[in-house]
């Protein structure tokens, strides 16, 4: 599955790049995230506890900074992850591309490639489509919040 998402953040491009860059502060604006460990640079281990639906999920896997790219504005990050009592996970890469809208604004253009293993792709594309979608949104509102002063929002 592939998510396509387009937000426009009211902060330059250069510390908005440093914030996404950070991966701590990247898992901190993520809803469900209960653990996130070092294990070398740009590889981390983490755990995400997500409900789909009537489902509770809890992922344990790793992230991988596998692309820095500042002169493009380009970063990639990998996942893979399973939860062992729903019999399933996920492999996922998340591009995430910056593209100076005005000098205090940043176009933040989203794109997830997804794909559920197992008894997970059981569920259903309408919710889980839902859910990422939702995870996204939740994601932008927090990182504003936390590391933003104003935001606009559109989505493709």
């Amino acid at each position: 599955m592939q998510f396509k998402h387009q937000y426009t953040i009211a902060q330059a491009r250069e510390p908005l790049w440093d914030t996404l860059m950070d991966v701590h502060k990247v898992a901190g604006c993520l809803t469900g995230v209960e653990a996130l460990e070092v294990l070398q640079d740009d590889l981390y281990a983490g755990i995400l506890a997500v409900k789909m639906g009537p489902v509770n999920l809890k992922f344990s896997g790793e992230v991988s900074v596998t692309r820095r790219d500042r002169q493009h504005w380009l970063g990639i990050l990998e996942a893979n992850a399973k939860d062992a009592k729903a019999g399933g996970g996920f492999k996922a890469a998340l591009t995430l591309q910056l593209v100076e809208a005005e000098p205090d604004a940043t176009d933040l253009e989203i794109t997830l490639d997804t794909t559920f293993l197992g008894r997970l792709g059981e569920l259903g594309r309408p919710l889980i489509k839902k859910k990422i979608n939702t995870m996204m949104d939740d994601f932008i509102k927090t990182l504003n919040a936390q590391y933003v002063e104003d935001q606009g929002n559109t989505e493709t």
